[in-house]
């Protein structure tokens, strides 16, 4: 050993030198290669369980002092509560740079992580496994930091087949990133390499959807400059949004997201920044349900493609948005809710609320979003509508829906040619084209109506009005237009034409036939909801149909068609566009409206047997309909009654100003009459036999006044056989009839109607019937009062007074009789009893004096030297004053002998004072004497009627036959209430 050291010392220089390094190297050899990651892989081992309170092993830990490396193999972190390792890798190599130590930074040359893998727990709300890992050492200060930024370079930055794994315990799920690869070449903030673009790259499958990113950025440099490219494939979206609060009742069932995308960011020289994001992001597979399962909205593919835009200036552009073949389910509830949209509330207890005590939001900038697709598109797409508050639910569906946009943008101004097109329930179709500005809101497009089916809308109808919508289509062609006033309120334009073809109804209680109608066009229609203002060229109607039907209970079908039966309304919704301003008024304007080859048919089954009529050849216009105040439209209308009674309507109203006008005329000729037998025998007791009706009527409205004129013309109109009917009256209606037909068997009827059509008690039908019966009853009770011009005014021509106990005829009874003669003449139908009439006090007072008369000139006539046994007219003797007491006094004296024969005696004792009281004295004892019998006051009667009969026959007007005497009315002293009133004629027409 000496010898060696001896021999060492006596080296030169240059070879002790060499010596010494190459102990050295072997030295330093020996410690990186051997003993450093020995000493290093215990501490690790040691202190690591110390700072983690968890387990840590390493299998292997090497060092190349000569490359400045480091491997740590075989890495494992155990969990804090089981023996399962948290962290692993398999490999950790870097490679630190020797130049780090001249350019006062960290550099490596390399860093590289193979097989890392992560288990993460999450085991409450707000715990997960690595939880008491995040909790620094109590009382730890913080380090200060150094002024000036750290420099460092790290390149060549490698993770290879990484793995992590994160269980949700209190979901229940578990979500694995596999094959994790990350590359980055460099990353520094040395002065030298700042402007150096860093370009990393990553890639993953993340629950089994591979996803890629990769780019470049300079971090340091000046201007920011970054490109990131992203691409991701498959993306399962419900895994991800479990883990977002939904207060919503709606679910994504499925969704699968690609993202291709480039974001690049630069900062330019004035410190402006720019952020744009290039590339496709696809949506697949999508499904909306809610927490039973129903299926919402539907799609395969949505597609983005994204443009470049500054997103930092609140610029979005798109290049094209495609959506393919979207199907959407919407249904009201019977409560009028709507599903989905009211899933879309929060739920209670869904969102928690938000502290009382919490800072408002600030309020967004006040420049928006602007969005340009340069190209969008929707295909196929289909909507299905549900109604289940109607009484029977309704489906609509709309489908073969596209619509396409070039652009569609929210910048103010910008025009976008927007195009469409649907399906409605497989058979009708919508088509437009147009420009559609946003905002403003503004749209004018051309609109295209084909074959839809009216029936389709039957559950709505029937909500309303009791009709079955058997056929019809609706059709409409023309331009709308949308834009809003100045009030932000969009008005609605419309320009153009619709028509409805082929309609048919159909009572739903009795089955019938109800309105129909081949085609109804509506011609150049102009319209304008701000302010309201119509205008039409033409209503045209081809052969409508109507049919009124009177059931077997007596009910009408049109007075029932409209629902009010209580049932529960449906919630309405609020129509669209808005009401006319208060003090605007509403303009409207129809040309003309055209009615050609009508008919309405008329069926009367609730009598036996059953009525019917038809109206056709029902051909009109209405010309120059308007609401503006002093226009009258003309009304022309014609048709015929049962192929054969024409009807005409002519005149002038104006319905739509704000005071209704109307001046109607009707005229109506040559009705048969006989058909209406059904009427007559169930209410009148007796058939039709024959005769023609005549119409000619006249209304006037002005207001809500109305004036009318009811000419009724009856020709020859003759009742028949009779008719048992429990309903019929029992009022004369025959005797009606013949007194208001003439000798032609013309009846004619003036009946004026009046009123307020404001009054809920007035109708023109109600006061036409009312007239009608008036007239009847009238027949019973004063049937000379119906005679009209044929009586002189004021004339009463049923009684024919007399004179007490007289028969004869007075000149003013003649002019009576005369007229009762031209009434009988002129109306043939009638006939005529003659009742006679007298009074037991006033007839018999002067019976009595006629025959005290007759008794003084007996006497005249004897003294004078009439011969016994001839024929003497005692009416032919005239006795003056000067004889008349010397008469009566011989009279007198014979009739005081008879009294004092048969024991009477005179009825006033003592001595009359004068002549007169002697005269009176006289006849008193005569009418005392005389006796009338019941039977000269019966015959008087009789005397008297045959005295009218026989006036009246006498000229040849009036036909004996026609003429009856009946019994005598004999008044007893207790009727003689008004004893004038007895000694008369009473005429009595049947």
């Amino acid at each position: 050993m000496k010898n060696t050291l001896a021999k060492l010392r006596e080296l030169p220089p240059l070879q002790k030198a060499a010596l010494w390094l190459g102990i050295a190297v072997l030295v330093y050899t020996l410690i990186g290669f051997l003993v450093a990651p020995l000493i290093l892989k215990a501490v690790l081992e040691k202190k690591l369980p110390q700072a983690l309170n968890r387990p840590v092993t390493i299998e292997t830990v090497r060092l190349n002092p000569f490359a400045l490396s480091l491997t740590i193999e075989g890495f494992a972190l155990a969990e804090k509560d089981g023996p399962d390792p948290f962290v692993f890798f398999d490999r950790l190599y870097v490679n630190l740079e020797s130049f780090s130590l001249f350019k006062k930074g960290l550099i490596l040359q390399s860093i590289s992580l193979k097989g890392p893998a992560i288990h993460v727990r999450r085991l409450d709300e707000k715990t997960f496994s690595f939880s008491d890992l995040l909790a620094g050492p109590a009382g730890e200060e913080p380090a200060e930091e150094k002024s000036g930024p750290f420099l460092f370079s790290i390149n060549n930055i490698e993770i290879e087949n990484g793995s992590i794994r994160y269980e949700d315990l209190p979901k229940g799920a578990s979500h694995t990133i596999d094959a994790f690869t990350l590359a980055i070449p460099s990353i520094s903030n040395l002065p030298s390499r700042v402007q150096a673009s860093v370009q990393p790259h990553f890639s993953a499958v993340i629950n089994g959807t591979p996803i890629s990113l990769a780019g470049g950025s300079k971090p340091f440099a000046e201007t920011r400059a970054t490109e990131v490219d992203l691409k991701m494939s498959g993306i399962n979206i419900p895994e991800y949004l479990a883990y977002i609060p939904n207060p919503t009742g709606l679910t994504v069932k499925s969704a699968l997201l690609d993202i291709d995308t480039r974001l690049s960011y630069l900062l330019m020289p004035d410190e402006a920044a720019r952020l744009a994001l290039t590339g496709t992001l696809t949506l697949r597979a999508v499904e909306v349900i809610d927490g039973k399962g129903e299926s919402y909205l539907r799609f395969p593919s949505l597609t983005v493609v994204l443009a470049d835009s500054d997103l930092l200036k609140k610029e979005i552009r798109l290049a094209e948005l495609t959506l393919d073949s979207p199907q959407l389910d919407l249904t009201r509830l019977p409560d009028g809710s709507i599903l989905p949209l009211a899933l879309l509330s929060p739920s209670d207890g869904g969102a928690p609320e938000a502290p009382a005590d919490r800072e408002e939001a600030p309020s967004p900038s006040d420049d928006p979003v602007s969005v340009t697709i340069d190209r969008f598109r929707l295909d196929n797409g289909a909507v299905t509508w549900t109604d289940q508050a109607l009484e029977n639910p309704a489906r609509v569906r709309l489908d073969a829906i596209a619509l396409t946009a070039a652009p569609l943008s929210t910048v103010p101004g910008t025009e976008n040619a927007v195009t469409g097109s649907l399906r409605l329930n497989q058979t009708g179709s919508l088509k437009t084209d147009g420009i559609l500005v946003l905002d403003p809101l503004a749209l004018n497009t051309s609109v295209t109506v084909e074959g839809v089916q009216l029936k389709d809308f039957q559950p709505y109808l029937s909500e309303e009005a009791r009709i079955v919508l058997a056929g019809g289509t609706l059709g409409l062609q023309g331009d709308l237009a949308v834009k809003e006033d100045a009030a932000g309120q969009p008005g609605l334009h419309f320009a153009g034409q619709s028509s409805v073809a082929g309609l048919a109804t159909t009572d739903t209680l009795s089955g019938e036939d109800l309105v129909k109608w081949k085609d109804l066009q509506v011609r150049e229609i102009a319209f304008s909801s701000s302010p309201f203002e119509l205008t039409i060229a033409e209503i045209r109607l081809e052969n409508p149909y109507v049919k009124v039907l009177i059931n077997d209970d007596g009910t009408v079908n049109i007075s029932h068609i409209a629902r009010t039966d209580g049932r529960k309304d449906a919630p309405s919704t609020a129509p669209l566009g808005k009401e006319t301003p208060p003090g605007a008024e509403a303009k409207i304007a129809i040309q003309k409206v055209t009615l050609r080859n009508g008919k309405v048919l008329f069926l009367d089954r609730s009598i036996k047997p059953a009525y019917g009529a038809n109206l056709d050849q029902l051909n009109g216009a209405i010309t120059g309909l308007s609401s503006r105040a002093g226009t009258l439209a003309t009304v022309k209308v014609d048709a015929r009654i049962d192929k054969q009674a024409p009807l005409a309507i002519s005149g002038e109203v104006n319905p739509l100003s704000e005071v209704p006008f109307a001046d109607i005329k009707i005229d109506f000729k040559d009705f048969n009459l006989s058909p209406l037998s059904p009427y007559t025998g169930k209410y009148v007791g007796y058939k039709t036999d024959k005769g023609k009706l005549n119409l000619d009527l006249r209304y006037q409205l002005k207001g809500n006044r109305l004036e009318s004129s009811n000419n009724v013309f009856l020709d020859q109109f003759t009742l028949g056989e009779g008719v048992e009917s429990p309903d019929a009256t029992s009022l004369p209606v025959s005797l009606a009839l013949a007194l208001l037909k003439n000798r032609q068997g013309e009846i004619s009827l003036d009946i004026p109607v009046t009123g307020d059509l404001n009054d809920p008690e007035f109708s023109v039908g109600g006061v036409v019937i009312q007239v009608l019966v008036n007239l009847v009853t009238k027949a019973a009770t004063s049937p000379f009062a119906l005679l009209g011009s044929l009586i002189p005014e004021g004339e009463d021509l049923q009684h024919i007074p007399f004179e007490p106990g007289r028969a004869q005829l007075t000149a003013e009874t003649t002019g009576k009789l005369s007229a009762v003669a031209n009434v009988l003449h002129e109306r043939p139908g009638l006939r005529m009893d003659i009742s006679g009439g007298a009074a037991s006090v006033l007839d018999r007072r002067a019976l009595a004096r006629i025959r005290m008369d007759k008794l003084v000139k007996l006497e005249k006539l004897k003294g004078t030297g009439g011969k016994k046994g001839e024929d003497v007219d005692l009416q032919g003797i005239e006795v003056n004053v000067e004889e008349y007491p010397r008469y009566l006094k011989q009279a007198y004296s014979k009739a005081l002998k008879a009294a004092e024969d048969e024991g009477r005696k005179e009825p006033l004792p003592g001595s009359p004072e004068n002549e007169g009281e002697a005269v009176s004295r006289m006849e008193a004892f005569l009418l005392q004497g005389i006796k009338i019998e019941e039977e000269e006051l019966r015959l008087l009667a009789l005397d008297r009627a045959n005295t009218v009969l026989g006036y009246l026959i006498e000229p040849g007007k009036v036909e004996p036959g026609r003429l009856f005497v009946i019994e005598p009315h004999l008044a007893r002293p207790e009727e003689e209430g008004a004893q004038e009133s007895q000694t008369q004629v009473e005429l009595l027409l049947k």
